[in-house]
Formats: structure tokens, sequence, C-alpha cells
């Protein structure tokens, strides 16, 4: 059970280096970059989850079903509520987080896709087996309603009056954290003491 486990988490630790090489390299984002971007996500996805279903991992959670239930994968009988609606919501976020470090489009989807399976299949496993219809619903609806939540914050980020340029943070709230290809970081050598400083433009 426990070999499991470490094989899954040493997978999704080697996904970055492995895509990078590949498939995810459209806009040159470092792989120490990539790798830092998912374990950031799946880290806030530990927190959510232990907030959110912090009963259900008493009741039902245990090492054994963590390692065992990631063979299992099923299709869910959750309410229609909560397999549209909610896997959308967060899967948008998924999308509007990677949209804001510099991704690409597709990119982003394709690290949605990444990280809504890490939590299938590594975390919630904590307490059910994965579900199916999760895997691929939450980033392809999530990128679908994350793409035009940035299309409207842009638009709303355009206007001349404070009050709607708001707005263009609630409907992307990643729009606060500045992307990386729109700031960079130079070491910079002061002076006879020779201390090293960040500067950065955005």
């Amino acid at each position: 059970m426990i070999k499991h486990i470490i094989l899954c988490l040493f997978f999704f630790s080697t996904t970055a280096k492995a895509m990078d090489r590949n498939w995810f390299n459209e806009n040159d984002i470092p792989s120490r970059e990539l790798s830092a971007n998912f374990w950031t996500v799946y880290g806030v996805q530990w927190l959510v989850y232990y907030i959110d279903q912090k009963d259900t991992i008493k009741e039902h959670g245990s090492l054994d079903s963590w390692g065992s239930n990631i063979f299992k994968t099923t299709f869910d009988k959750d309410d229609y509520h909560y397999n549209i609606y909610k896997h959308t919501f967060v899967g948008q976020y998924y999308y509007l987080f990677y949209r804001s470090r510099g991704y690409s489009k597709r990119d982003s989807f394709l690290w949605s896709f990444v990280s809504s399976a890490a939590f299938e299949y590594t975390i919630e496993t904590l307490t059910e087996p994965p579900s199916h219809q999760d895997v691929y619903q939450t980033p392809v609806y999530g990128a679908i309603l994350g793409f035009y939540a940035e299309s409207l914050s842009e638009y709303l980020y355009e206007s001349d009056y404070q009050w709607i340029r708001f707005f263009s943070y609630v409907f992307n709230p990643f729009r606060i954290l500045p992307s990386t290809k729109d700031m960079y970081f130079s070491a910079t050598l002061v002076g006879e003491q020779k201390t090293v400083g960040l500067s950065y433009a955005f």
C-alpha cells in the first residue's frame, strides 16, 4: 500500500520535468517553476480537502484505503449539483491559476487535468475511490468556465471606472498575482560589500 502511494507521488513529482521536455514548453517556463506551480496547487488541494472533509476523513479515512482506493476507480453517484457545478467551479481556479503564472491556454488546461488527476488519485483516495467523471469534468468544464471568466475579467479591467475594475478581480482573483511572463528578477552586486539584491518590473 505504501509502495503504491510513493509511486504515485513520484510520478507527479517528475511530471513537470518530463512534460517540460515534450509538450508543456510553449512558453519556455523552467521545469523548476513548473514543479513549484504544480506543488503549490497540490498543497492547497490537501488543505482545502482537509478543511472541507474533516469529519469524513475522521470517519472513513485510513492509510489502507488511501493506498487501495487508487485501483478502484468508479463512476461516483454524487448529485448533479456537486458533480457539475462544484467541480466546474474548482476546475476554473486550476485553469486561472496556471494562466496567471504565464501558461498558454492549452498548457493551463493540460496542467488543470494533471492537478485534477493528482487530487482524485492521491488525495481523495484517503476516503473514497477516484471518480471517472471527476477526472475529466473538472478540467474540461473548468477550463471552459475559466476561459470566459478570464475574458470577462480582462474586459472589466479595461474600464475607466475603478468600481468596475474591482469586479475584474472577482471573476479572476489570480489577477492580483504578478504573471511570471511579465515579471523578471535579477541579482545585482551593490557596492564593495557585494550585497545581492533583487529587482523586478511589471
